[in-house]
């Protein structure tokens, strides 16, 4: 607890506020918290399963934020959930209010449990009203990859890890997309889900999210250790008129030119971010112009070659990861140029923005990997099936997502 009250000192230094009224604060929100506050125009909502190793970057993360209030509307607050190696708890802030914390429970919240998820939406929207809301996720991630206990590999994230004992690992209870897709569709729409975790930008997660959230924003690859540079992203997280581009072209610069972008002379930093942002409502015409050729391709299990496809995944061996291969690239290789043309029209209106580095840091190579064409990249990675998945059970829950569905690979014996 020491690091965390530390933390908040910190906070509350720089907003010129003492530790005692903080005390003060918390102990009058704690008797009160759970009547409905003012109704906003936007509550942004940041839900932070640290509980791994992860948590080390809670506090940087959280300062950002609440550094970055003074660029928020006037009438948008901000309710962090923080689940990491100290504690669960709620703090609130907005711009002319610094962060405080309203609600220290009194348990070891499991944020990756549908139960405990439920729990901490239920009083967010009760206490936080808002005509709009918008959500970062933030955590460790796989896209639609699910932990497959019966696997004697290393277990994968499709949504975050708690440990369960307050310590910094990744051996814990994670969260499978179909899971988190109906917790979210029982709370009020939302206008984004910007996820700031490795792989969650993939064709399978956008379409099973799309019933929830206009836009889904975040990265087909692994993102940075740091993550989002949220000091320069909070003005655009709380408009209430959403614009993709704003929240996604200064994570991109941060890491290719700015701060954040690797030094030679120091070792530090990254090699940059790939980035983009599905619209929602344009998944059910881009599953249509998908479909054939889907059907096509992969008739009667047939096997794509994929050898030169872009992967965002370098891992060789298959039994951690699947590749992430890039969803226009796979196209581009195995259709005419009238035909890719065609679906790529339909692609663009569908991922309007995407923010592609030519490279990028990874943790399982010493390397960093480049992406051949920056400029005709998708952003977005999508499955491509294979025989050896099945023994990881894989397939089994690959079937279980729509997209599996709407795009007819469940007529082509996939």
């Amino acid at each position: 607890m020491k690091r965390y009250l530390s933390h908040l000192i910190y906070i509350y230094v720089l907003a010129g506020v003492s530790f005692s009224i903080l005390l003060a604060g918390c102990k009058k929100e704690e008797e009160t918290w759970d009547r409905p506050t003012k109704t906003l125009n936007r509550t942004l909502i940041f839900y932070m399963a640290g509980e791994n190793s992860l948590a080390r970057f809670i506090e940087e993360d959280s300062t950002e934020i609440a550094n970055g209030l003074a660029l928020l509307p006037e009438d948008c607050r901000v309710v962090m959930y923080i689940d990491d190696t100290e504690s669960s708890r709620l703090c609130v802030g907005m711009r002319d209010h610094p962060v405080e914390m309203v609600k220290l429970y009194d348990r070891n919240i499991c944020s990756t449990d549908s139960a405990d998820m439920e729990t901490v939406f239920n009083e967010i929207f009760k206490r936080y009203p808002a005509k709009s809301y918008g959500l970062v996720l933030w955590s460790h991630a796989s896209g639609w990859v699910f932990n497959n206990s019966q696997s004697s590999q290393a277990p994968r994230r499709t949504f975050g890890v708690d440990n369960g004992q307050r310590r910094a690992s990744n051996i814990g209870r994670q969260m499978e997309l179909t899971t988190l897709a109906n917790v979210l569709a029982r709370h009020p729409h939302l206008d984004f889900i910007f996820s700031d975790a490795c792989f969650m930008q993939c064709i399978e997660v956008a379409y099973e999210l799309r019933e929830v959230t206009d836009w889904v924003l975040g990265s087909p690859a692994e993102i940075p250790g740091d993550g989002a540079p949220y000091q320069d992203l909070m003005a655009a997280l709380g408009s209430q008129d959403v614009q993709p581009d704003r929240i996604l072209q200064p994570y991109y610069d941060y890491y290719e030119t700015g701060p954040g972008h690797y030094d030679s002379l120091t070792g530090r930093g990254y090699y940059g971010a790939i980035l983009s942002a599905v619209k929602t409502s344009e998944l059910l015409n881009l599953a249509d112009a998908t479909r054939p050729l889907v059907q096509r391709l992969f008739a009667n299990r047939l096997l794509l070659d994929c050898s030169t496809v872009q992967r965002y995944c370098p891992v060789d061996n298959d039994e951690y990861f699947t590749e992430y291969y890039d969803m226009a690239d796979i196209f581009r290789q195995h259709l005419s140029e009238a035909e890719f043309q065609q679906w790529w029209t339909v692609f663009k209106r569908a991922v309007p923005y995407r923010y592609i580095a030519s490279r990028w840091t990874t943790q399982y190579s010493h390397y960093p990997q480049r992406v051949k064409e920056p400029e005709l990249s998708a952003g977005v990675s999508m499955f491509v099936p294979r025989a050896f998945y099945d023994g990881l059970g894989w397939m089994n829950k690959y079937h279980s997502l729509q997209w599996y569905k709407a795009v007819g690979m469940n007529t082509t014996g996939w």
